[in-house]
């Protein structure tokens, strides 16, 4: 196999294949026969699926790709790394060996509905590492469909999102509630009437306007 620079800078890789000419005696008869065959889909085919397996690698991602019976055939060192299994671990299991215990049966249904309909999906998934933690992950699932025959293959790429989940949840909190009570704060409180005031409006079908004051009156008010 040799590489040849064509004029527009391009390379084609061809394979060189050679046989002896023999004479009428059967012996060698000094003149060798060449064939070449272009190779150069197979050769970039080879170092894209190589590019693709250093990715797969390297990802900061956790991945794992499961079969057409949705059963795991392959899981990257990120996957491990954020769920303490390991491949000997996890190949050959289903999925579910992860889950928590915090979804419903309606949450995977419509999960499923949309990666058997639409070809992918993506949200907010609570999921078990091997040693009983539990974590927040975004969860991203696409079909991949096999070149030959009719099954499918899902790849499933995640981030652990728990630490973004706790931040937010505390500057929530902290912009509700009081730091001292535990109470809700005047800004909560505003939120709820808010909220009470839009849902009797559409209840009734009438529109209304409510002013209130926390702090105390004053003489003359």
């Amino acid at each position: 196999m040799f590489g040849v620079a064509k004029a527009d800078g391009s390379r084609t890789w061809l394979l060189c294949n050679s046989r002896p000419l023999l004479a009428a005696s059967h012996a060698y008869a000094g003149v060798a026969v060449l064939s070449f065959a272009d190779i150069t889909q197979l050769v970039d085919a080879e170092e894209s699926l190589r590019l693709a397996q250093s990715v797969f690698e390297v990802a900061g991602e956790g991945i794992m790709v499961t079969n057409a019976e949705n059963r795991i055939i392959a899981v990257n060192p990120a996957f491990s790394l954020l769920t303490g299994y390991e491949p000997h671990d996890i190949i050959g299991q289903m999925p579910s060996v992860l889950a928590s215990g915090q979804h419903d049966a309606a949450f995977y249904a419509e999960m499923w509905h949309h990666i058997q309909h639409d070809g992918h999906w993506e949200g907010e998934v609570y999921n078990r590492r091997k040693d009983g933690s539990l974590f927040v992950e975004w969860l991203r699932i696409t079909v991949v469909p096999e070149r030959r025959g009719h099954g499918r293959r899902h790849v499933a790429m995640f981030s652990d999102i728990t630490s973004l989940k706790h931040e937010a949840e505390t500057v929530w909190r902290q912009a509700n509630f009081d730091d001292l009570t535990g109470l809700a704060n005047r800004k909560r409180l505003e939120d709820r009437l808010k909220n009470a005031i839009a849902q009797g409006c559409a209840q009734t079908g009438h529109r209304g306007t409510a002013v209130y004051r926390s702090g105390p009156l004053q003489a003359g008010q």
